[in-house]
């Protein structure tokens, strides 16, 4: 076999350890390991059945809701009403409380932008009775689903009174602050 300048580099590290390396062509190199074998676990119809159906995925996930672009937050109600903030130039959040299904769909129609990742928050009954819905007509968008939502702190000086209790109540590196100050948000 002609090696090339990598396996070269392999061989002599390894005969350094007093090892002797026999190569064995094809047929006759029978116990190979798991890592040089290549598995091709898909076939095309499987590839062709995960590609049409992912987009209609909804990922449940932990990041907050805050750090996307389009947050939607669902709420059923005796009244159909939207409600948008722009939290930060770049962040909008949209309360949407809906007594029917059809005015929410509608709802979503007007916010959702089909290349920018939507966020939902709700609580969880109420994401699985409209998911497959939201799913099913809006299965070319990016969304997900997140459970958790952080306080806004908006004002800059709020932001710096947090900063300065943390820091000044256990003088912690960046990492910890970051942590309890994460923390704190959260249980506010």
């Amino acid at each position: 076999k002609n090696p090339n300048t990598k396996l070269k580099r392999w061989k002599i590290l390894i005969e350094e350890y007093g090892a002797k390396l026999k190569y064995k062509p094809g047929h006759e190199n029978i116990v190979a390991d798991a890592l040089s074998r290549q598995i091709n676990i898909m076939s095309d119809t499987s590839m062709h059945s995960a590609e049409s159906s992912a987009p209609r995925n909804i990922k449940m996930i932990a990041k907050p809701l805050n750090s996307f672009q389009t947050q939607i937050i669902l709420t059923p109600s005796q009244t159909n009403e939207k409600t948008a903030t722009t939290i930060f130039p770049r962040h909008e959040r949209f309360e949407i409380k809906y007594n029917t299904e059809e005015y929410m769909i509608q709802t979503l129609k007007q916010i959702m932008k089909p290349k920018i990742v939507t966020a939902f928050h709700t609580a969880l009954e109420t994401w699985h009775k409209h998911k497959e819905k939201i799913a099913n007509i809006f299965s070319t968008y990016y969304k997900v689903f997140t459970q958790n939502k952080l306080h806004d702190i908006i004002e800059q000086i709020d932001r710096e009174n947090i900063l300065d209790f943390t820091h000044k109540r256990a003088h912690r590196n960046a990492l910890n602050n970051y942590k309890e100050i994460t923390n704190y948000i959260i249980n506010l």
